[in-house]
């Protein structure tokens, strides 16, 4: 949405307001508007999600468990051989079920070597954080730059895109197929890489590590392309939807991402593009940049709606803010979105969901940005846990046959202490923080222990 539109604030989870009239009002500019605090002091100090003092209580405290596996697990990573993606935009594929090979030229082979090689950074600059040792730091720092100086971000703006079509340069027909819609969509997924880079340089940065001012450009330069790509495709929802708005006067039949249509297929595909996870995850990729970048316009571009400057897609307000992305998302009896629509494994997605929105709240926090702990936002996180700790405690099944087991990281331990009231005890119980999240946090059984 342009710059200078109206605003419509959104009403909080479970108030009466039907969803046909938030769409509806998207049409006319609408944004969750919020006031916009500044950061709070103290905010460099630590990584992303990690204080600075739960670092150097793990540094100076007698070695745990938790501690000594992640050290003997990332030894090997000082030797780690990063692997750049930098393939021409023109050769790419869409590929997202074929295996990786060469030549190199899926959007799915981008997004996953992005994703292990920032992971391995993220780790080894951990690693030095907690340690002081300057090999992994070097290490991280050497992994981080080749990415910097030879990857190739996969940017939607790269094959011109008509996101009122959902088309672009390429574009073919079928999910399978090479350029579908869905490559644009998925794009918002290199935003897993951007979270682990953002977060290694961060803890680099806490450590004091050596970097070079010249380097630390090239890292920030290199995290301005990520972020501008993951909003390439997060804008392969919003606008999308802002197009097909109702009151927008666009016509014709919908063209989307997997919409479940009832009664009128098109308010249901507007809906998708306006409550999905993608959305989500998206911004927790620009919440990371924003945090490394010391960028507070784009931290409130995500959480306000507020205009941003992407250098490809031009200065724009965002449609779908963060926390109508939440109120919308979420039931008054918490059931998440992805659950309602019936997902193959429709409790594990709204899990996926709830995940997503616990990272962003602690980035958030940590920054001193907002507090989406607390308020119609906090309520509706916490609506969704209540709902989900009976299946992540196994006390409840899913409903669907796919769905045996619940497989899910619960992420309640990220939230600061008096989120839950007198049920915080029952949901920190539920399940404990994942031993690892490759995408996000890393560590989190070590990390959120304490």
């Amino acid at each position: 949405m342009e710059e200078g539109s109206g605003r419509t604030r959104l009403g909080p989870a479970g108030a009466a307001i039907g969803r046909r009239s938030v769409l509806a009002g998207l049409a006319a500019g609408a944004v969750c508007a919020a006031p916009w605090p500044g950061a709070r002091a103290g905010a460099r100090a630590g990584g992303l999600f990690i204080p600075g003092a739960r670092i150097e209580a793990l540094r100076r405290g007698a070695p745990t468990p938790d501690l000594q596996a992640f050290l003997t697990r990332i030894a090997p990573l000082r030797a780690h051989g990063p692997a750049p993606f930098a393939a021409d935009p023109d050769t790419l594929r869409f590929g997202w079920k074929e295996r990786q090979a060469p030549p190199d030229d899926t959007l799915r082979e981008a997004t996953t070597r992005l994703q292990a090689d920032s992971d391995a950074a993220r780790d080894l600059a951990l690693g030095f954080a907690l340690t002081g040792d300057p090999a992994q730091a070097r290490a991280a720092l050497r992994v981080m730059l080749a990415w910097a100086r030879r990857g190739r971000a996969v940017n939607l703006y790269d094959y011109d895109p008509d996101f009122a079509a959902a088309s672009m340069r390429g574009g073919t027909e079928g999910f399978g197929s090479d350029r579908p819609w869905n490559f644009g969509l998925d794009m918002i997924w290199q935003g897993y890489g951007l979270l682990n880079a953002c977060d290694a340089f961060l803890l680099l940065r806490h450590g004091g590590a050596a970097i070079a001012p010249a380097e630390a450009e090239e890292l920030r330069a290199w995290f301005r392309r990520l972020a501008e790509a993951t909003n390439s495709g997060l804008h392969a929802w919003t606008l999308w939807a802002e197009a097909h708005a109702p009151g927008a006067g666009r016509t014709g039949a919908p063209h989307f991402h997997g919409g479940f249509g009832g009664d009128d297929p098109m308010a249901a595909a507007v809906e998708r593009h306006l409550a999905d996870n993608h959305l989500s995850w998206a911004m927790a990729g620009l919440l990371a940049a924003a945090a490394a970048l010391e960028d507070p316009a784009l931290a409130a571009h995500v959480l306000t709606g507020a205009p941003w400057t992407d250098r490809r897609a031009g200065r724009r307000r965002n449609p779908a803010p963060l926390p109508g992305v939440i109120l919308r998302a979420v039931e008054p009896d918490g059931r998440v979105y992805e659950e309602r629509i019936g997902r193959r494994t429709p409790i594990g997605y709204g899990l996926f969901h709830l995940e997503a929105w616990c990272l962003c709240a602690r980035i958030a926090a940590r920054q001193g940005w907002a507090d989406l702990w607390s308020g119609d936002v906090g309520a509706a996180i916490l609506a969704a846990a209540l709902r989900y700790a009976p299946y992540m405690r196994g006390d409840k099944a899913s409903p669907a046959p796919a769905e045996a087991q619940v497989r899910a990281r619960w992420l309640l331990a990220a939230s600061p202490p008096g989120f839950g009231g007198a049920r915080r005890a029952g949901l920190l119980a539920a399940a404990p923080p994942p031993p690892r999240m490759t995408h996000a946090i890393g560590p989190a059984a070590l990390l959120l222990g304490g």
